[in-house]
């Protein structure tokens, strides 16, 4: 499984939920500005980012950047054919 957006640091906000919620404020304000969707429907994915922005703060983080299942288990691996005898 491939990490995209992680931070490489121990705790701060949460990176995916920042992106996301950047995406939904924009696309509030792009339906607002050209009138697309109704009002309420622009205002309804502003409050949603933003709400999303404030939870990407207050959910805490992991406290490290685990490795990728495929590079611990090689290490595993290359660690028994070396500890075999024969």
């Amino acid at each position: 499984m491939m990490l995209f957006a992680h931070s490489s640091i121990a705790g701060g906000p949460q990176v995916e939920m920042l992106i996301f919620s950047v995406a939904l404020v924009v696309l509030g304000v792009i339906f607002f500005v050209q009138k697309s969707a109704s009002t309420w429907v622009s205002a309804m994915l502003i409050v949603a980012g933003l709400a999303l922005a404030v939870a990407a703060f207050v959910i805490p983080g992991e406290d490290r950047v685990s490795e990728s299942p495929t590079h611990h288990s090689s290490r595993t691996i290359e660690h028994d054919a070396v500890a075999m005898p024969g």
